[in-house]
């Protein structure tokens, strides 16, 4: 069954509204009388007392492929996070083995594992994109302390547009049903979702990438 793609697609791929501001860039002509290097030194010192406009910035900008080196790291991530986040990650109780042994299992040249960093080299926020016969099936976890932000709903739009690089024809994604954050996600995104005995499946049809190409032009145009 076929579903056309409708504006609550629009809105999951869309980057947030502040980023969509228009910037203005501003030239700097160096008088004659000054030299490059006063130019510089002053260019520098205010630099060093202003800060990067939130606006320019999207989590997905951030995200980076993982590779198999990462395998610490992401093993990490998963460890970090509490018994109740665990079962609401992979549908049950889990191990301290048992992710060990699900990161090992990973082939990262089939699947796209993706996410972002923080300062310190650990991932606040983590994608699995892994492909399936007729799609791919998206799992995802994002720390407590990056939660409310977007960082979810960034990783999912990702997952969407990877997806249709690969030529994937659904997105699926499996939750237990108390999992309310992933469950806003796909409802935002117009997602068709199921469930049963306390579980739900979601699925989304994606289109092809020139498709959602000129989705986005047509939202640029209409804005």
């Amino acid at each position: 069954m076929q579903h056309s793609v409708g504006p609550m697609l629009h809105k999951a791929l869309d980057i947030n509204d502040k980023a969509r501001d228009s910037l203005t860039l501003r030239c700097n002509i160096i008088p004659c009388s000054s030299t490059v290097g006063d130019y510089n030194r002053g260019m520098e010192s205010r630099a060093s007392t202003s800060r990067i406009n939130s606006r320019i910035l999207d989590w997905v900008a951030m995200i980076d492929r993982l590779v198999p080196d990462d395998r610490p790291g992401l093993a990490g991530h998963f460890l970090s996070l509490e018994s109740s986040d665990r079962h609401l990650r992979f549908g049950g109780v889990v191990s301290d083995d048992h992710i060990r042994r699900y990161v090992d299992s990973i082939d990262f040249g089939v699947s796209w594992v993706y996410g972002i960093r923080d300062g310190r080299g650990g991932w606040v926020g983590i994608g699995h994109l892994s492909p399936l016969p007729d799609g791919a099936e998206l799992g995802l976890s994002v720390v407590p302390a990056a939660r409310g932000r977007g960082l979810g709903a960034a990783i999912f739009r990702f997952a969407v547009a990877q997806a249709s690089r690969d030529g994937a024809e659904r997105l699926y994604m499996h939750c237990l049903t108390s999992n309310q954050a992933i469950l806003s996600i796909a409802r935002s995104a117009g997602m068709a979702i199921g469930s049963s005995g306390g579980e739900a499946d979601a699925w989304l049809r994606i289109p092809p990438q020139d498709e959602l190409v000129r989705l986005l032009m047509n939202d640029a145009q209409a804005a």
